[in-house]
Parts: C-alpha cells; structure tokens; sequence
C-alpha cells in the first residue's frame, strides 16, 4: 500500500495528486460541499420543527430570550454562558417561530464543512480534504446536533480554527495570533467546559514549535495564550460574581458524576471531587476514567434518558414543552449511527498511520487536542454527543484513510488489468 500511497514522494503519483486536486478545485467542489452541510442541516431543522426535543434545549432558548427581555441570564442559570449569547444575536433578527431560530442555527453550523476542507487542504492535500467535508457534511449526528440547541455543533467550528490558529501561530511565530487562540479557548471554556484540556496542549506546540531563541519567545507565547483566555472569561467571572457573591469562570455541572460526590451525596466542585478520588480511591478513579473513555466513542447512544418512556413522562411533567413521544425511531438510529461512525472510525484509524509518516508533527496536534477532549469527557461523565466538537479532526484522518484505501485498490486493479493484457 505504501508504494501506491497518494502521499508517496513518487513524481507520478505526486502530479496524480495535483490533478485530482485541480480537477475538484475546477469543477467548484469546495461551494458545492459548503452548500450539501447548509443544506442537509436546514432540512433536519425544519424537520425538528418549532417543539422542543430535549430538556437542555428549553434552558439555553429561555436564557437567550431572557437576555433580549434584559432581565441577564437569570438568578439560577448555571450552564455555560456564550452559547444563550448566540441564540440572543440569532432571536434579535428572527421571527418568533422556534423553527426559524433552528433553520438560522443550523445554517451557522454549516461553515464547518468550509474550515474542515481548508484546514484538511494544508495538512493532507485537497482529495483527503473533500473527504473529510463530505463526511462532516452528511455525518448524521452532525447534521442532527447542528438543528439542535446544543453547544456542541457550534464549538466544532472554533476546534478546527484553533488548530488552524496553533498552526499558524508557531509557523510565522505571531504573538497575536497565539492571543486569538487563547481567547478563542477561553471562549470554548464558555461553550464546553472541558475545552480547558486545550491549554495545556497548546501549551506544549508552543514550546516544541516556536522557533529560536525557543525558550524565551514560547514564554512570551504561553503567558499571551493564558492572557488572552482569562480575558475571555472575565465577563463571566464578574457576572458570577454579582449575582452569587463567588468568582466561577465556568459552569461547574458535572461533580454528580464523581466518585467523590456520589459516595458522599453532597455537592462538590468537580476539580476537588477528581483530586479526592485520585488520592483516596485511585483504582477506582482509573476504572472509573477507563471506562467512561470507552464509552466516548460508543457506535450509538445508550445512555439516553429520552430513551425510556417514564423518564420522557417525568420530563413532560417537569415542562410540557417536551414531548411525551420519542423524537427518533430507536432502533433505525443506533443502526445509523453505528454504521456511520463505525465506518468513519475504521477509515481514521488507517488514515493515522499514514498521516504520521507524511505530517508528524501535525498529526501529533490532532491527535493530542482530540484525546485530551476525550480525557476531559472521561474524568466526569462521557456521552456520545460530546464527541461532537471532535469529530472534524477525526474525520480529516478519515479522509486520509479514504484516498490511501483508493489508491491501494486502484493501484492493484491497474496491476491486475497489465496482468490480464
């Protein structure tokens, strides 16, 4: 396979290369891929409708509506800031229509497909690039995620710019840059809190790639980064502040999954809980981070509590704004799901291989800011959809697996036809 690589330094394999990638440029791939994700999202959305599916929906629609009513956020949100902001800016223009906030969303959503291929394009080539569009463009739980109001649609767009942002900070060694990511990270803190686990990645690519005097100019970096991410989180911090007399630059849900918290069944910090666990209960707190691990990247959902008549009834009866009914047909999602994901899964795991021998020093980047999300997830409770924000990065390794399949099969049925001949 390596000798068929789409990667390989061979001239004739290389020129094969930029052919394709000027043939898609040429034909207009690129607004063709932008518009499928736009597309394919504004239809799950209308399909969706003005009803709420989930709980989490109501809290961040109804804090959005209450920042436009000016009455702040409220006296007991306790869920991460930036996400209300945007639906605030997305109701400001919008009809009343709940439909029409999610098509507006949704088409937002869609730029991913864009900063996937332009990222893709300077790390893998344009074909692999394409791919991983394509993928992120018609992936089911992205398109589903993408008409629903969760965070997680819109923090996959700000993962791929900070790569791209990493990338570009160290190869021009450009402190505003660095400070654009910090502040983007910050602001991700605000969407997902478990984008904290970016810093220390960061961090690290600053320190190995900033060029000479290497030492020096990566503090100035890393001190730029912090900086700028505690900039982004002052707001909030001040707001808390205010309203509940403590300084809590993020939302702090998650400790009920400890299990420091769910031995002792009272509330605790999530960082406290972790280190307690860590101490006291180390075997248990390895097994317990194993295990949620694993389960980040399970094929289908299997903890979801909408799957299951009395809890969508207890639900309803806490706000009859959620439906009694299941939103999808169980069985044909999980079989969705697992193909998709199964498939995409098994074609990044080929495509890593190859990614490391042509771009290892940027692979390393992905890979670390896509296990670090991971770990984050694992230290407290990992569901299936907070894989979201990842997904891009591993579909870019999918599209690298993708062209190196084809290139191996094409190349062995050019073999088999000079065979036959």
């Amino acid at each position: 396979m390596a000798a068929s690589s789409l990667y390989s330094p061979s001239p004739s394999l290389s020129n094969q290369r930029v052919y394709y990638a000027a043939i898609m440029r040429a034909r207009g791939l690129t607004p063709i891929l932008l518009s499928i994700a736009v597309i394919t999202r504004v239809a799950a959305a209308i399909v969706m409708g003005s009803e709420f599916h989930f709980a989490d929906e109501t809290h961040y629609v109804d804090a959005a509506r209450s920042i436009l009513s000016g009455d702040g956020f409220g006296q007991n949100y306790n869920r991460v800031p930036v996400f209300p902001v945007l639906l605030a800016g997305l109701l400001a223009v919008l009809p009343e229509p709940l439909v029409a906030l999610r098509i507006a969303h949704a088409a937002v959503a869609g730029i991913i497909a864009l900063v996937t291929l332009r990222l893709g394009e300077r790390l893998f080539g344009y074909p692999a690039a394409a791919v991983a569009a394509v993928l992120v463009a018609l992936d089911p739980l992205m398109v589903i995620s993408s008409a629903l109001f969760y965070p997680e649609a819109i923090t996959a767009v700000a993962v791929v710019a900070l790569v791209a942002l990493c990338l570009k900070a160290t190869a021009r060694d450009s402190l505003t840059t660095t400070a654009t990511a910090g502040f983007l990270i910050g602001l991700m803190v605000q969407l997902r809190q478990v984008a904290l686990f970016f810093l220390p990645v960061v961090v690290v690519w600053l320190f190995l790639r900033i060029p000479a005097p290497k030492l020096r100019r990566a503090t100035t970096h890393a001190a730029a980064l912090g900086a700028a991410c505690l900039l982004a989180l002052a707001p909030w911090s001040l707001r808390n502040l205010a309203v509940q007399g403590s300084v809590s630059p993020v939302a702090m849900g998650g400790a009920r999954h400890t299990i420091a918290e769910s031995r002792s069944g009272e509330p605790r910090n999530p960082l406290s809980a972790i280190i307690e666990s860590l101490v006291h209960d180390t075997k248990a707190q390895i097994s317990h981070t194993s295990k949620r691990f694993v389960q980040f990247w399970e094929l289908y959902p299997t903890r979801l509590a909408t799957d299951y008549p009395k809890e969508r009834a207890k639900m309803h009866e806490q706000d009859t704004r959620l439906p009694e009914n299941a939103s999808f047909p169980r069985r044909l999602r999980n079989t969705v799901s697992a193909v998709s994901f199964g498939s995409e899964l098994l074609l990044a795991l080929i495509g890593v291989g190859f990614a490391l021998r042509i771009r290892r020093a940027e692979t390393l980047l992905l890979l670390a800011t896509i296990l670090s999300f991971a770990f984050g997830y694992a230290l407290l409770v990992s569901k299936m959809r907070y894989r979201i924000p990842i997904l891009p990065l591993v579909f870019l390794f999918s599209g690298v697996g993708a062209t190196e399949v084809f290139a191996a099969v094409s190349a062995r049925l050019r073999r088999r036809s000079s065979d036959t001949t």
